[in-house]
């Protein structure tokens, strides 16, 4: 499932229920160990909205019915959403779009550093998780001066520095 944030997401372990067992004279419960598997105790009380623990967690399936019982396993694993970026920035108060908008960002890469860039390949803001997002204004180069910069074509890199993701680029128009 893909990540919402701080390495959590939801998953429905029933979907598998039917993998596992046909027959209807079984329970299938489910287990965040094994041992509480096997003395049937402490079952997730919740498996169709069921939320990790670990970005690879083993969840562990007991079989019953009335004479007897099996333990099986199986991996639930978390990977990182996809980023979207809304690229217009209109910082003019009205509380549409007053900042550079990237979804699943913030909470999901925690680590991420972006930089944007004038049309002449001048960096004009960097920041990350702690600074916050873009707002327009230029906190780095030569034109740093916290002012709003002029309406135009701004280009951004975004380093979300994660295993196996690689550096995204693309444009943000501000106005």
């Amino acid at each position: 499932e893909c990540e919402l944030g701080f390495d959590k997401a939801i998953f429905d372990l029933t979907q598998i229920t039917d993998q596992i067992s046909s027959n209807s004279n079984q329970e299938v419960t489910y287990f965040e160990t094994e041992n509480d598997a096997h003395e049937n105790r402490n079952q997730i009380i919740n498996p169709n909205n069921y939320t990790n623990l670990y970005l690879t967690q083993e969840i562990f399936v007991r079989v019953s019915n009335s004479n007897c019982f099996d333990v099986f396993s199986f991996k639930i694993i978390t990977t990182p959403c996809q980023v979207e970026v809304f690229n217009v920035v209109t910082p003019d108060g009205d509380g549409l779009n007053d900042t550079f908008i990237v979804s699943g960002l913030y909470n999901i890469y925690d680590k991420h550093k972006m930089y944007i860039f004038n049309r002449y390949g001048q960096k004009v803001w960097e920041g990350n998780n702690i600074s916050g997002r873009w707002d327009g204004t230029s906190n780095t180069g030569l034109l740093h001066s916290n002012d709003i910069l002029p309406t135009g074509t701004y280009f951004y890199v975004l380093e979300l520095n994660e295993p196996n993701t690689k550096p995204q680029a693309g444009y943000v128009y501000l106005r």
